[in-house]
């Protein structure tokens, strides 16, 4: 398979392998099905975030 990769470039069609795609889907399944069961732990306070870059923008202007 990676002989093939180095011949064909990324547009080029090859041949797919059942195998590898069968794992692909299911891990895809699987994988989805765990991070819906996440908790969900974004922190959506930006306060920091936005001083950080109020501070870079200033100090980018007065230089």
């Amino acid at each position: 398979m990676l002989d093939v990769k180095k011949r064909t470039t990324e547009g080029e069609e090859n041949l797919q392998m059942p195998v590898i795609r069968e794992f692909i889907e299911s891990e895809t399944v699987r994988l989805k099905e765990i991070a819906d069961d996440l908790e969900d732990d974004h922190n959506r306070d930006l306060t920091a975030l936005n001083r950080i870059f109020i501070e870079t923008i200033t100090e980018k202007e007065t230089s």
